[in-house]
């Protein structure tokens, strides 16, 4: 993010930064991401027939998951404190899921400006990571890792 001090010189400003907090990875957050998928929400209908017509009605919320790509300093650790909130939820090789509050999380998805102040807020409630890539190893680039979630979410409120 652009310093104070270099305001309307040649420093870039950055026009969107999207930063997610999630209390279940203690000194991690917040986290910066360079690419999220917002949460997308649709109403399921149900169809009522009343004799030769028909009427449709909101019947279930559904909440779609939400993709995060970490961005800056991702270091071994980071994808290590990643990796155990994911194993939190269970083990694939024990064949065993852990109750929901030893991996449920509630988080929050910021949306802020170039300068950091928030635009927009999404608290999320119930979230845990479905999916998990901690990336490749790659000589060609500067970054050690890339991190990629897949978070489930229960609920959310929007601003």
């Amino acid at each position: 993010m652009p310093s104070a001090g270099h305001l309307a010189t040649g420093e870039p400003a950055f026009g969107w930064c999207f930063t997610v907090i999630f209390p279940k990875l203690g000194g991690l957050t917040p986290l910066y991401v360079s690419t999220a998928t917002l949460p997308d929400m649709t109403w399921e209908n149900t169809q009522v027939y009343y004799f030769a017509s028909s009427v449709k009605l909101a019947s279930r919320a559904t909440i779609n998951d939400c993709s995060l790509v970490i961005k800056d300093y991702i270091s071994p650790n980071t994808a290590a404190i990643c990796w155990s909130w994911w194993k939190d939820v269970g083990s694939s090789a024990d064949g065993y899921i852990n109750p929901p509050p030893q991996y449920k999380t509630d988080g929050t998805l910021i949306i802020t400006d170039g300068r950091g102040s928030p635009v927009n807020t999404y608290h999320l409630r119930g979230c845990f990571p479905s999916a998990m890539q901690l990336g490749d190893g790659d000589y060609s680039s500067t970054d050690i890792l890339q991190v990629t979630m897949t978070i489930m979410i229960d609920s959310l409120t929007y601003n």
